[in-house]
Formats: structure tokens, C-alpha cells, sequence
């Protein structure tokens, strides 16, 4: 075990995870416990039962990284729309530009479809109030 690797040691088991490891760990792993596992050398499960047993430090840690990668994947999706690609620019409008009226909508003729859909009353509420603008 390399010393000052973070991890300790039990006779028998595979090391611990400890605060500092997992801290060191968690960066720039988008907050996937098995990229964090593998660079600490222990199984999935190990990083799991870590952050289990403390929540309220490890899951802000791995939302925070989860953000990072949310960021990297949306400024590349912004990067593709200013070459003027246009699957990044429809998926873009599709998306983020609903409110503006941007939505991909089917026809279906001469098809009678019943839809079951599940709603609350809130919901429900607020898709009235959609329709009646």
C-alpha cells in the first residue's frame, strides 16, 4: 500500500475508504462511484458502502462532480450550435427552447390511440391552464 494513499488497510479485507481518499478521488470523476473506485483500487461496492455511511458529506461531493459534467456536456452542445451544427441546434430548440414554442410534435391520422396518462392535480392543473392561452 503506497504510503499516504488515504486508504487503510484491515487484515484480510480490502482497504477502507477514508474521507481524505474519497475526496481526492471524486474529482473529475463526474461523480460515478465506479471511476472513483477504480482509482482508489477497491471494488464498487466499497465506495458505495462509504457513501452510505456518510451521506451528508459524500453526496454533495458527488452531485457537485455530477454538475461538472453536466457543464462540460452543455458547453459542448453550445460549441456544436455555434459551428452551426444542425442536430446540435434541433436538439437544443427541442429542449431548451420549449418555452418559445420549439417542440417536436407527431401527427397520427386516422388512428384512434387511447392515452392513459398519470397526472397529479397540480399537474393536471397547470397542463389546463397550458392549453386554455
Amino acid at each position: 500500500m503506497p504510503k499516504g494513499s488515504g486508504l487503510q488497510k484491515s487484515a484480510g479485507r480490502p482497504p477502507a475508504v477514508t474521507d481524505k481518499s474519497f475526496d481526492k478521488a471524486a474529482v473529475n470523476s463526474g461523480g460515478i462511484l465506479s471511476n472513483i473506485a477504480k482509482k482508489l483500487g477497491v471494488n464498487r461496492q466499497s465506495v458505495y458502502a462509504y457513501v452510505q455511511k456518510n451521506k451528508e458529506r459524500a453526496l454533495p461531493i458527488l452531485k457537485q462532480e455530477s454538475e461538472k459534467i453536466i457543464d462540460m456536456a452543455e458547453n459542448s452542445l453550445f460549441n456544436q450550435v455555434k459551428e452551426q451544427e444542425a442536430w446540435a441546434t434541433k436538439y437544443l430548440l427541442a429542449t431548451k427552447g420549449k418555452h418559445r414554442g420549439y417542440v417536436e410534435r407527431v401527427e397520427n391520422q386516422n388512428l384512434n390511440v387511447n392515452v392513459d396518462v398519470q397526472m397529479s392535480p397540480e399537474e393536471l392543473d397547470a397542463e389546463v391552464v397550458r392549453l386554455m392561452q
